[in-house]
């Protein structure tokens, strides 16, 4: 449930924030592959299909759209997420490179612009491969908070 709510912020924030400043790295792509690689598949699915439903709401394709890619994606690691080396820096860059063009064709597929806008998925993908390589770690330190450090209040003041 912490996961949860922990995600319900996370995910209103990288709306807002993708929304307001254009960046072409997909922050919510991020969030679900790391909860496919980090989580157990009941957190993880239900965190991919809650940032689906947040993202198809604000996005111009089709509804459902991106609960299927994000979907899609989710399945594809915990299937193969025995056999992915994960932890390394180049790996991690090249699976959260091949995932998020995964994720792209399907949302254009879907949204009928394949063709148009290829070329620019490839760059995406290899964008969110970059920023995933620190990024996800972030998000795994994010997905840690215990609930003491997220309502208990810190002492920032210096003592004299």
């Amino acid at each position: 449930m912490k996961l949860f709510f922990l995600m319900l912020l996370y995910g209103i924030a990288a709306i807002a924030w993708q929304s307001v400043w254009q960046f072409p790295v997909h922050f919510l792509f991020l969030a679900v592959v790391y909860m496919g690689f980090y989580r157990t598949w009941r957190e993880g699915l239900a965190g991919t299909l809650m940032l689906g439903v947040l993202f198809d709401s604000v996005s111009y394709a089709p509804f459902g759209a991106s609960i299927l890619s994000f979907g899609v994606v989710f399945g594809l690691i915990r299937f193969f997420r025995r056999k992915i080396l994960f932890q390394a820096v180049g790996p991690r860059f090249l699976w959260v490179a091949v995932l998020s063009l995964i994720h792209s064709v399907i949302l254009l597929r879907l949204s009928r612009h394949l063709g148009a806008n290829f070329g620019y998925c490839v760059w995406t993908a290899f964008l969110d491969g970059a920023v995933g390589l620190f990024w996800i770690p972030a998000l795994r330190r994010y997905g840690a908070m215990t609930t003491k450090e997220l309502v208990e209040e810190k002492d920032i003041l210096l003592k004299r």
